[in-house]
């Protein structure tokens, strides 16, 4: 797959912006952190995980990571997103012992010097640069990966990419040893507008190769 050029990217990450900084003003990040745990926690097997005492990057997880739902089981968490690093975003992620890395995923990875127990991704990779190059980094960045993609969705302003679970399960497979995929095919209604969707979603959880 290949990365966004400059003009796109920017143009996703304005539109990004905007929709975050909206969710500041209208007061929306719980109920859109609760969206994403309707849609992505199954998949993830976070129902069932034990988080105690792991420390946890959430890829892409922006103002509303779903890390905060599950405080205070892990040790740490960090959320690494371009959007903004607002002061709103500060003072609500300090409660929950997660700090935020206002970056692109690809600048982070690259020049990671730490092993996380977990990394979390969801609804994320569409909306990046380069999707490959953050797939190909993860096994220098933690042991297990919990993911959930939307896939064949359109591509437009704010999403550079088209996913697919042909690709994802080509990638996946070549960054993972011990795999627990995931399927889902559903129509679900989206806060704030209760508008009905139809998503296709492809994940699960994967045990991450080990950097020798």
């Amino acid at each position: 797959m290949k990365s966004a050029d400059d003009s796109a990217w920017e143009k996703a990450h304005r539109v990004e912006q905007v929709n975050w900084d909206g969710a500041i003003r209208l007061k929306e990040l719980d109920a859109l952190r609760t969206t994403s745990l309707a849609l992505y926690s199954d998949m993830m097997e976070l129902g069932t995980a034990n988080l105690s005492g792991k420390t946890i990057l959430d890829i892409g997880g922006g103002y509303t990571s779903m890390l905060t739902a599950f405080f205070p089981a892990y040790e740490d968490g960090v959320v690494v997103d371009p959007a903004e690093k607002k002061k709103e975003i500060v003072e609500y992620y300090s409660k929950f012992r997660v700090i935020y890395i206002p970056v692109p995923a690809e600048e982070y990875l690259t020049g990671i010097h730490w092993m996380y127990d977990e990394i979390w991704m969801y609804n994320c990779l569409k909306h990046t640069i380069d999707p490959e190059l953050i797939l190909r980094s993860l096994p220098n960045a933690g042991k297990v990966l919990r993911i959930a993609e939307l896939t064949d969705t359109i591509q437009d302003d704010s999403h550079p990419h088209i996913l697919t679970k042909e690709w994802l399960t080509e990638m996946l497979e070549e960054i993972s040893t011990e795999r627990s995929y995931h399927e889902e095919h559903r129509d679900v209604r989206i806060h704030p507008n209760n508008t009905l969707f139809h998503l296709d979603s492809f994940g699960g959880v994967f045990k991450l190769k080990e950097v020798e």
